[in-house]
């Protein structure tokens, strides 16, 4: 018996609810999960069968097999160096792009940085005139200020 969706009545079915059917795994994916799960055992599996093949081959066609093997074994070492040393040559340009990349962030924020310290100084020096204007006080002026008026006064003169 089951209930419907209000929860309330019982109502009764004659159908039974089957199993949902596994997807079909490929063979390569078995073996991949088998080996990660058993890393040792597939080890000791493969020893294991290398000694049988060993025990099988006959004493005059064991120096060719061990020909045979060492060659391919070399030309894997060779791929294995090509694969590798393209690894390494994409991860140098990588990261050569990369640098350049946060060179030109990091003097894209110096220059921001620039323009901020400059408004706020802007900014400070406005409002501490608009308070002393505020105050009725006459600001004193800086240094800098002092040195342009008296410029001014030197080309003033100099000019008539």
């Amino acid at each position: 018996m089951t209930t419907d969706q209000s929860g309330e009545r019982p109502t009764q079915t004659n159908v039974v609810q089957l199993p949902q059917k596994e997807q079909p795994v490929s063979a390569r994916e078995q073996a991949l999960a088998f080996v990660r799960e058993h890393p040792v055992a597939t080890i000791a599996g493969g020893l294991a069968v290398g000694a049988v093949a060993a025990a099988l081959i006959p004493r005059r066609n064991r120096r060719y097999v061990a020909r045979q093997g060492s060659l391919i074994a070399d030309a894997i070492a060779a791929a294995s160096a090509s694969i590798a040393h393209q690894a390494l040559s994409s991860i140098d340009t990588a990261s050569t792009g990369v640098r350049r990349g946060t060179h030109a962030v990091a003097s894209r924020a110096e220059l921001a940085g620039d323009v901020v310290a400059e408004k706020a100084s802007g900014a400070v020096h406005a409002a501490c005139d608009k308070a002393q204007a505020l105050l009725g006080r006459k600001p004193v002026p800086t240094l800098g200020e002092r040195i342009a008026a008296r410029a001014g006064e030197i080309a003033g003169r100099l000019r008539r």
